[in-house]
């Protein structure tokens, strides 16, 4: 027990120093906070992979499917917000512009705008909704993996105060958790966060698995939903309040029901799913690398700069590739 200890810790170590520097000050009264380059690492991810996903699905994929992705992550955010206000309640509008300008991001109310997004994505494109619901629900684990690492950094989301063996302390004055609760300084928290993180990219990952084995679409986003729903029941019991403006109890019900009815509606979903015929996925090409970057990121520089033939190092997806040899090279489109 004590070598395994040893080894997660030595693992470990270089993601448990990610919550020493949470704000960087910029000038007297501006800070920036740390969350934000996490945030945009997971926008950026997540949207990349739903466009090789849909560009392996939808041969036809183009620019102006690609200028729609946007809306998925406005309604995200902006159900954020939304849910926000349900869960601070009349604390909200007591300081509304303070409560607007925070850095609070509710994973749950970015569900359900993810969602709404799904839907305006599929009305505006023609793309089976069946289908933008698996791709972008998968997409969805990865980005929150990464955003998760970003509420370990930020000090939000942070657990209650634990005696056991695995466990995460904060230091830094600038973390939320400290300036909400400057008493839990150096004290041992349940690291809800980083075992948020882990769920979500072990639930990408075998969601990925799963797609890649499967024809009927709108299951693995049904089943993704609830599997992540369940889940947030679980480290429910483990985590703190973030805001000294809201009961614990109110806060823990809200999320609660939300789950409760997030389950309830994707086993509704999933029993139509499998009742009724769905779009049909082909897998004729494999996911790997090189796809990836003939379709994302050779793809990605011509939609934003003009140039084609980005050719990344060979040598990470062909052994016989001239090692050492990497280099980046482009020629401009004529």
């Amino acid at each position: 027990m004590v070598t395994i200890r040893k080894i997660l810790t030595f693992l470990l170590k270089p993601i448990l120093v990610l919550n020493r520097l949470p704000a960087f000050k910029l000038t007297k009264k501006t800070y920036f906070a740390s969350f934000g380059i996490f945030s945009a690492i997971a926008v950026l991810l997540g949207i990349s992979l739903i466009v090789y996903l849909l560009k392996l699905n939808f041969p036809s994929f183009g620019n102006y499917e690609e200028y729609w992705l946007l809306i998925i992550p406005f309604w995200t955010v902006v159900m954020s917000k939304l849910f926000h206000i349900v869960v601070t309640g009349s604390a909200f509008w007591k300081h509304p512009l303070e409560q607007l300008r925070s850095t609070t991001f509710y994973a749950q109310g970015g569900i359900i705008g993810g969602f709404i997004g799904f839907i305006n994505y599929a009305w505006v494109t023609n793309i089976p909704f069946t289908v933008i619901i698996d791709i972008g629900f998968t997409a969805g684990c990865l980005a929150l993996a990464i955003a998760r690492l970003g509420c370990y950094n930020y000090g939000c989301c942070h657990g209650l105060p634990t005696k056991g063996k695995f466990y995460v302390t904060y230091e830094n004055r600038r973390s939320k958790v400290l300036r909400i609760h400057p008493e839990l300084k150096g004290v041992h928290l349940y690291p809800t966060q980083l075992v948020s993180s882990l769920f979500n990219f072990l639930l990408f990952m075998a969601l990925l698995i799963v797609y890649q084995n499967i024809t009927k679409s709108g299951i693995i986003g049904s089943l993704g939903l609830i599997l992540y729903s369940v889940f947030r029941l679980c480290i429910s019991r483990f985590r703190s309040n973030d805001d000294e403006k809201i009961a614990v109890v109110k806060e823990n019900k809200i999320f609660f029901r939300t789950a409760i009815s997030f389950i309830i509606a994707s086993f509704a979903i999933l029993i139509y799913m499998l009742l009724f015929p769905t779009y049909q996925y082909t897998h004729s090409t494999n996911i790997g690398w090189r796809t990836f970057n003939d379709l994302v990121i050779q793809d990605g520089f011509i939609f934003l700069y003009g140039y084609r033939g980005i050719y990344l190092p060979n040598c990470l997806w062909n052994p016989s590739g001239q090692a050492g040899k990497a280099f980046l090279k482009t020629t401009s489109t004529p």
